[in-house]
């Protein structure tokens, strides 16, 4: 890193100690082989490369891979988040995570958060696309969780299933966001017969406002109130 001239912003090492993975200020993801002490896997998440993949590019069809395509009003509103994050960023700022075989590589990048396969180094998930948000702390949960079955036809108490949680925190959010194969539940309805959970969908919590936005949202109501125009 010192040679290249590079700052490292993230830093992960592997569960077996056969892994550790950089993610640089110049926007690529690094992963060593304590072994060989090599790099066996070099990832580009620069903001050219994301602009290359675009349908509305001139980047031949060939070359693109069809998994980052947005609208342009959206890319130029994830580039400029993007340069808002590298204006900001310090030592640790953002994270990876290997799962518990490190066969797979997760984090945050503009265009949501990426699942890499380690050897292949192809993006077997990208989470998170059509959110606003840009991720920059993972982690990664897959024990087998537990879920309450009693009521249910046939289910008696408790029973295990597998179920990875990836939990994530976003640039200038001040919540966590859960990325889970399976959607929220909700019990029935009081004074219902309907023993059975029901899906309710996604599960959103809203924050209070903090003061700074408490202050902007006053400031932008005063401006409104001026007049644009005057007769004497």
């Amino acid at each position: 890193m010192q040679k290249q001239k590079q700052q490292v912003v993230g830093f992960s090492l592997g569960n077996t100690g056969e892994f550790f993975a950089l993610m640089t200020r110049g926007h690529s993801v690094l992963v060593y082989s304590f072994g060989k002490g090599l790099v066996v896997s070099r990832i580009d998440e620069s903001l050219s490369f994301y602009s290359e993949q675009q349908l509305w590019s001139e980047t031949p069809a060939e070359s693109r891979e069809g998994l980052y395509d947005c609208d342009r009003l959206d890319f130029e509103r994830r580039a400029a988040c993007e340069k808002e994050v590298d204006r900001s960023l310090e030592q640790g700022t953002l994270d990876l995570c290997f799962d518990e075989e490190d066969q797979v590589l997760i984090y945050g990048c503009m265009m949501g958060v990426k699942v890499v396969n380690i050897a292949s180094r192809k993006v077997i998930c990208l989470m998170g696309k059509n959110e606003s948000e840009r991720f920059t702390k993972v982690a990664l949960y897959q024990g087998k969780a537990m879920k309450n079955t009693k009521g249910q036809t046939g289910n008696q108490g408790v029973q295990k299933e597998v179920d990875p949680l990836v939990v994530c925190g976003a640039y200038k959010k001040n919540r966590f966001y859960l990325f889970s194969r399976r959607e929220p539940e909700e019990a029935p309805a009081q004074g219902s017969n309907n023993l059975v959970l029901e899906k309710a969908g996604r599960d959103v919590f809203n924050e209070k406002p903090n003061k700074e936005d408490v202050q902007l949202s006053q400031l932008k109501k005063q401006q409104q109130r001026l007049g644009a125009s005057a007769m004497i």
